[in-house]
């Protein structure tokens, strides 16, 4: 008997991890549905001519559908030209940022041990001797667990 009871408990815990499981998916889609919301209304209006887009009620399903909107806007300003500006500002970051935390990263391997003599340092009294690292880590935001 003591076997059954186990697994009526055993199922009970399942059923009831379900469940909780199954509100919590309900709540996130319903939470993505609505942040979906203003980036299906801002495809809608991209849609729309200049008249709809402040009609009232609003319309979600534009008549007639403005495909022109899209080569129009390419040619209001130099597009590809800002295009090729942000790809090549991205690329010169990333490069900077690779082989700074290469650096850094190159002086602070040699010095593992310094990991654990950061415990040493005695912050409620301020007494004991602070390690570099210490700064280090503070500085670049790292966790302690690194």
């Amino acid at each position: 008997m003591k076997e059954k009871g186990k697994k009526v408990v055993r199922k009970s815990k399942k059923r009831s991890q379900a469940v909780q499981y199954g509100i919590i998916y309900v709540f996130l889609i319903l939470g993505a549905f609505i942040f979906l919301i203003p980036l299906a209304w801002m495809i809608v209006t991209s849609l729309k001519i200049p008249a709809q887009i402040y009609t009232f009620p609003p319309q979600w399903i534009p008549k007639p559908v403005a495909w022109e909107n899209y080569p129009k806007s390419l040619n209001f300003f130099p597009f590809f030209k800002y295009l090729l500006n942000t790809i090549y500002l991205c690329i010169l970051v990333i490069t900077g940022t690779v082989i700074s935390c290469s650096l850094v990263a190159n002086s602070m391997a040699g010095t593992r041990d310094h990991i654990y003599s950061c415990y040493k340092y005695d912050h409620s009294t301020l007494s004991g001797n602070p390690d570099p690292f210490i700064y280090i880590v503070q500085k670049s935001g790292m966790d302690w667990n690194l």
